[in-house]
């Protein structure tokens, strides 16, 4: 019986069987399988505490790479690096958020500010000296508009949920220019801003006014 159970146990935790497949293998009941393994979030817990510095370990490694090396499941891995930043497949949006969150803190960095990149899925992205939340933009649409000097490109940023989580955005280009633009400056209501860059007069500008603003950062 003693052995049955270690089998049961193994199979649950070490193969990732569902408790309807052992009981099948075994002709008994889920609940019962869910019986003689305990508390099977309680041992699924103590699984985690102990595979967890193995997973934070390979921080160069996507969550399916993790998958595949540690065979484990992919809801494991998400539990584990909760809160953490790690790393991720750079292809779509996401890719494109992610080179530019990073890019912004190099920026950052190097005009002497101290940065904290926060953890994927946070609710803005950089903390500046341990005070000022940032929400990290980069432009989605590029289009031209015309101005007294020709074609001008147009930016557009997606703003959606940054009002309650940011004290300012850290809009940035195709071309890579940077608009440091407050958050109270930007209706509730929008969704998405857009405006032109480079334009004649941009210190007259309603967000092109905030080019290259990291003035606005030192408290």
């Amino acid at each position: 019986m003693k052995n049955r159970n270690n089998n049961i146990s193994n199979l649950r935790f070490n193969h990732y069987w569902t408790l309807a497949k052992i009981g099948e293998k075994y002709g008994i009941s889920s609940e019962r399988v869910r019986q003689i393994i305990g508390n099977s979030s309680s041992t699924k817990s103590i699984k985690l505490r102990k595979i967890k510095p193995e997973v934070l370990a390979l921080s160069n490694l996507t969550n399916n790479e993790i998958v595949k090396e540690l065979d484990i499941p992919l809801n494991w891995v998400l539990e584990c690096r909760k809160g953490t930043r790690h790393a991720v497949k750079m292809t779509g949006s996401v890719g494109i958020g992610i080179r530019a969150e990073e890019w912004a803190a190099r920026e950052l960095e190097a005009c002497g500010f101290n940065i904290e990149l926060m953890p994927f899925g946070h609710p803005f992205d950089i903390m500046v000296n341990s005070e000022i939340r940032i929400d990290v933009k980069k432009a989605t649409v590029c289009r031209s508009s015309p101005t007294f000097k020709g074609i001008s490109p147009s930016w557009r940023f997606h703003t959606r949920n940054s009002h309650n989580s940011c004290d300012f955005l850290f809009c940035i280009t195709g071309k890579n220019d940077v608009f440091i633009i407050p958050i109270l400056s930007v209706p509730r209501k929008m969704h998405f801003l857009v405006f032109s860059f480079p334009t004649l007069r941009p210190e007259i500008g309603k967000y092109q006014k905030y080019h290259n603003r990291y003035d606005l950062l030192i408290s």
